[in-house]
């Protein structure tokens, strides 16, 4: 649903004038509903950022130099790597990381350029990498992004900024916490509205990424090279 589309909704649901528009209204309850959607963005992320459609992945050549580049430059709306993504796909390897200072100082101490294996630690707003990639590998990782919002074009965004802006995540944790923000607001009984916000993320969350599911007494199913002979079909 879009950004116009939840609200109508939900004024619908409350027996409000439902609006034409969001972003541009004149009315001072729209205003205030946006504002709200956008709060509930900033809690999802610093409370609930379980969600895999909040990852992203990013793929870039790599500058032949220790610095790849800044933070924000590579990783718009950053804000961590996901653990053992971080690979060069050229030389198939992993790149290992992030260092702790200390071991940072003594891989640089070693002056490992011959290493086939890089490691990664992030210094100020810089990702360095070293030992140094050559500038035609290309590096890729996946990163959790802030970004809860797509526009119409497609580009990912941390706020509701125009009335086509898109919820990445599923629309009716959106409604119910604009309901218990709004009850919350309006000085009215929001107490199970936002126990209903909280138990649907703890509900969808739970489900999402389409977990694999670990049968400790299935056999293993993926051949491999060798002589294969099928159970029960022993030779004597």
């Amino acid at each position: 649903m879009t950004l116009l589309e939840v609200i109508r909704e939900y004024c619908k649901r409350e027996g409000l004038r439902q609006p034409n528009a969001a972003i541009s209204s004149n009315d001072a309850q729209v205003l205030q509903m946006v504002a709200l959607l956008n709060k509930l963005l900033d809690d999802l992320m610093i409370n609930h950022s379980r969600f895999s459609r909040t990852i992203v992945e990013e793929t870039w050549t790599s500058t032949g130099a220790e610095i790849q580049g800044t933070i924000t430059s590579l990783f718009p709306g950053y804000l961590w790597l996901m653990p053992n993504s971080f690979y060069d796909r050229t030389a198939s390897i992993n790149i290992r990381g992030p260092l702790t200072p200390e071991e940072w100082q003594k891989l640089k101490s070693l002056a490992a350029y011959n290493s086939a294996y890089p490691s990664y630690r992030f210094i100020g707003n810089n990702l360095h990498l070293y030992p140094i990639v050559d500038v035609t590998h290309t590096l890729a990782v996946e990163y959790k992004t802030e970004a809860c919002v797509t526009s119409a074009s497609g580009t990912l965004k941390k706020y509701f900024t125009v009335d086509t802006d898109t919820f990445n995540l599923n629309d009716s944790i959106l409604l119910l916490g604009l309901e218990y923000l709004w009850r919350q607001k309006k000085g009215m009984e929001y107490e199970p509205a936002q126990d209903m916000y909280i138990k649907a993320i703890r509900s969808l969350g739970s489900q999402d990424g389409q977990r694999p599911e670990i049968d400790m007494g299935a056999e293993m199913t993926q051949l491999k090279p060798g002589i294969y002979i099928p159970d029960s079909n022993w030779p004597l």
